[in-house]
């Protein structure tokens, strides 16, 4: 049962009942705690229900009640321990006041010659019992420790009991035997004390270090030294008669000296902390120790008197001793040995020894105080020893933990530590530079030669890294293919990064070939930037990712490059509940034949109308939503939704083609098309009206898993069209294989027609291109007339945009498509297939640039 008071009730009758309860009533044998686990609540289940009766043990005459409720046992434990703490109170009152009361007696004569007996015997030995009590009752109020607690107990009574004898049977004897029945008493106080002590210390800690141990012995042998030289030397000069009267009054010295040098040594080996439980039960076997001292000394002179303060010792050193039991026992921990007292407390322990060898030039001293120094001395050096080892294996593990291993550049964990001491609010430094380096081309280095090669190469870099740098800045290597500069001159930024780049523009020489790295590097200014290490840490990292993804050398830190905002993470997260909760609507765009003007199909464009910032447009919930992983479930429901749409618009009478945007996730899936193929059905929607538009740098991601997708689609009947034409960095390879029916010309090219003759001229290639492989050509963002007529005298067979329509709501595009003309699908959509569709090399292009691997950033501003 868990500790602070459930303990077990006591066997009891119930003579109004005749039941008699079980001791120990939690401790049910296991087939009845397994018989009722699944009767308790999930957290309740494997602990053994109180008030039941075992099958197994049905041949006892008790009977178990059926059931106690849990209000009734709660009220009786919680009564349970209010009792014991009343009690525990009363009885440290009850001492309190026993012992002050015989040190006004003893120290001030209170009652003196009056009261005598009553304070030497009644009060001194009351107190001392009720003393004895008081461990007790603590252990049985506390299971932690009990075993120590009632072995203080029994070491104050037996003690107690030693001197009840004295006081009864020997105290008005004129010739007491010695040694007596007190005196054992007294002397099996010391061994129930020591007892008490080894469990106390073994619960203390899991392991004790050597260098405790050595604490341990130069404070014992330090103290024995002393304690034999002038306390227990005196003591047996004036000591005489039998032999066991001698090897008695020798016990009592040094059993006290053994209880305080263990004391002394627990201390060492709990890192000379303070504990107060130790404190506690090292003040009162010193006091008692003096106590005992003073008595031997006094009546080997032949001065004791009975009732003065030296008999309030031995009251104060045993209630401090039973005080230590109302202290909550500390669990074991592991002990840390470091600060000052580590040093401190055996140093001065040596310092004792030797200034007591030093007194013996002086005065003769005997043999075991000699022994005892000389030892402590020895130990000592010993000591000193391995702190010397161990100061320098702590150099070292600490040099090796600020060092990387593989290039002997400092770490990660030494760049934080001198970027802590940079930014420190105590000593701010002022403008700083962090220069983040990432290694492009090493990945794919490493995979091919193998490990061993890319460290060789990870070497040499650190090398040039070095040289090159000079005494710049900090260089640091902070994992895998990464390094940090840390400059704390913001002005030598673009330098640093000059030189790294110059650093390893000529390759590497391995294995007989010439490995060639590039690299991507970050700088985040302080407090330009940020006003904090970890910002500044990440801020340089947002900038070196920027760097690579933009193929720029070096890129400085802009907040509109921070795609981690806190704003953005907790955007993320709404996001995760708008799909269900319906916040995401559709609107329509038309696109209009440039020749007839009449609506050859919608575009589907997802909107989130958001509780509370409003309508989002997609270019700021697509990147979060393709960051996290929602795109699959996103896509299902803007097909879903605008397949009903255009349900809804055949039983009206209206035959609208709708398309809408796909993602890299869709196509990289396998089961898109038995996806599409689903909704369709369900949707009762041919699938010619559903038209597929997918960008460039979707298709790059995976160029043979791409066209496969692409072509299964296909062959469903779906229109698929390429979106965002012109804007990637792919070659037109692609072309040849990839079944596509709409090319759609991207609207930056379009909208910079009037301006700029090379947009152009892109408009008018890319015209030629799709007619010439037989595709329809949609150009985007027309916004003014003038664009019009000059695509429609070059060709164009559609156009979508704001000079005809703004996306709009499905009601509202029925209005406005009460005032169009819907063209007939025939003409609407060229559906060539890959028969009459001519493909050859020629028409595409007559000198194709060879296929490539680089594709566009995410399709940020594209719906689902």
């Amino acid at each position: 049962m868990p500790d602070g008071g459930n303990d077990a009730i006591s066997t009891r009758s119930a003579t109004a009942s005749g039941v008699e309860l079980l001791p120990e009533y939690g401790k049910l044998p296991v087939e009845c705690s397994q018989h009722h686990a699944n009767e308790f609540p999930p957290g309740l289940q494997g602990v053994t229900p109180p008030y039941e009766r075992s099958r197994a043990d049905s041949s006892r005459a008790d009977v178990l009640p059926a059931a106690m409720p849990s209000a009734a046992m709660n009220n009786l434990s919680a009564r349970r321990r209010r009792a014991l703490r009343v009690c525990l109170g009363v009885l440290s009152v009850v001492v309190f006041a026993g012992v002050t009361s015989h040190i006004a007696y003893a120290g001030w004569d209170l009652g003196r010659g009056t009261l005598d007996d009553f304070f030497s015997d009644w009060v001194f030995n009351g107190t001392l019992l009720v003393a004895a009590a008081i461990p007790v009752v603590a252990a049985v109020q506390v299971r932690t420790a009990r075993a120590e607690k009632l072995l203080i107990g029994l070491a104050i009574l037996l003690w107690v009991l030693g001197d009840i004898y004295w006081t009864v049977v020997l105290k008005n004897m004129e010739s007491p035997p010695y040694p007596s029945l007190a005196d054992a008493g007294w002397i099996a106080y010391y061994i129930a004390a020591y007892l008490a002590l080894v469990l106390f210390v073994r619960r203390r800690a899991i392991r004790f270090h050597r260098s405790a141990w050595l604490d341990g012995a130069i404070a014992t042998l330090s103290v024995a030294a002393l304690a034999s030289a002038f306390v227990i030397d005196p003591i047996l000069e004036g000591v005489g008669g039998s032999l066991s009267a001698v090897a008695t009054n020798v016990a009592y010295p040094l059993g006290d000296l053994l209880l305080v040098l263990f004391v002394l040594g627990a201390f060492a080996l709990n890192g000379w902390r303070v504990d107060r439980q130790l404190l506690l039960l090292g003040s009162g076997f010193i006091t008692f120790a003096i106590a005992d001292s003073g008595y031997l000394y006094r009546i080997a002179s032949g001065i004791y008197e009975e009732g003065t303060v030296l008999d309030s010792l031995w009251l104060v050193g045993l209630a401090l001793i039973a005080a230590a039991s109302l202290i909550r026992t500390r669990e074991t921990s592991p002990i840390r040995y470091e600060g000052w007292a580590v040093l401190v407390a055996p140093s001065l322990f040596a310092v004792i020894s030797a200034g007591l060898l030093a007194y013996g030039n002086v005065r003769s001293i005997p043999g075991p105080a000699l022994v005892c120094a000389i030892g402590a001395l020895l130990a000592s050096f010993l000591r000193a020893g391995l702190s010397f080892r161990e100061i320098r294996a702590l150099a070292e593990a600490r040099r090796e933990a600020l060092t990387d291993e593989l290039t002997g550049l400092p770490n990660r964990r030494s760049l934080y530590r001198q970027l802590g001491q940079l930014l420190d609010p105590a000593s701010p430094a002022g403008s700083i530079a962090l220069v983040m380096v990432d290694l492009d081309g090493f990945k794919e280095l490493n995979d091919t030669l193998g490990h061993q090669t890319g460290d060789v190469v990870l070497e040499m870099v650190g090398v040039r890294f070095r040289e090159a740098l000079g005494g710049l800045g900090t260089l640091a290597r902070i994992g895998g293919d990464e390094f940090a500069v840390l400059l704390s001159n913001e002005k030598a930024a673009e330098e640093c990064a000059r030189r790294l780049l110059e650093a390893i523009a000529d390759g590497f020489p391995v294995q007989g070939l010439n490995l060639t790295v590039g690299a991507s590097i970050g700088i985040a200014l302080y407090p330009t930037h940020a006003d904090d290490a970890e910002s500044l840490l990440r801020r340089g990292d947002i900038a070196m990712y920027e760097s690579k993804r933009t193929r720029r050398p070096y890129v400085f830190y802009a907040s509109k490059d921070d795609k981690f905002t806190v704003d953005r993470l907790e955007l993320m997260s709404e996001l995760h509940r708008a799909i269900p909760a319906g916040q995401l609507t559709l609107h329509y765009q038309p696109k209009i034949a440039i020749a007839s003007g009449a609506v050859t199909g919608v575009e589907a464009l997802a909107r989130w109308r958001h509780p509370e910032r409003g309508l989002i447009p997609p270019s700021e919930f697509i990147p979060l939503a393709e960051q996290a992983g929602l795109m699959a479930p996103l896509t299902r429901w803007v097909l879903r939704t605008a397949l009903r749409q255009c349900s809804a618009w055949l039983q009206a009478g209206r035959e609208i083609a709708v398309s809408a945007n796909i993602s890299t996730t869709n196509l990289m899936d396998a089961d898109f098309p038995p996806l599409v193929q689903q909704l369709l059905e369900e949707e009762n929607v041919p699938a010619r009206l559903l038209q597929l538009e997918i960008t460039e740098s979707v298709l790059m991601a995976d160029p043979a898993r791409a066209l496969e997708v692409v072509g299964r689609l296909s062959e469903l009947g779906v229109s698929i069209s390429l979106d965002d034409f012109g804007t990637g960095y792919s070659s037109l390879e692609y072309l040849r294989h990839l079944r596509v029916d709409e090319l759609k010309i991207d609207k930056s090219f379009v909208m910079e027609m009037a301006a700029e003759s090379s947009s152009a001229v892109i408009v008018q290639s890319a015209l030629q291109l799709g007619r010439g492989l037989g595709l329809t050509v949609v150009a985007e963002g027309v916004e003014d007339p003038e664009v019009i007529t000059e695509l429609a005298r070059y060709g164009c067979d559609a156009a979508q945009g704001y000079h005809f329509s703004r996306p709009l709501p499905p009601e509202e595009l029925d209005a406005w498509l009460e005032t169009r003309t819907l063209a007939p699908m025939s003409a609407a959509r060229r559906l060539a297939s890959s028969t009459d569709r001519v493909r050859t090399e020629e028409r595409v292009i007559e000198a194709s640039s060879p296929p490539s691997l680089a594709h566009a950033g995410p399709d940020a501003e594209r719906a689902a």
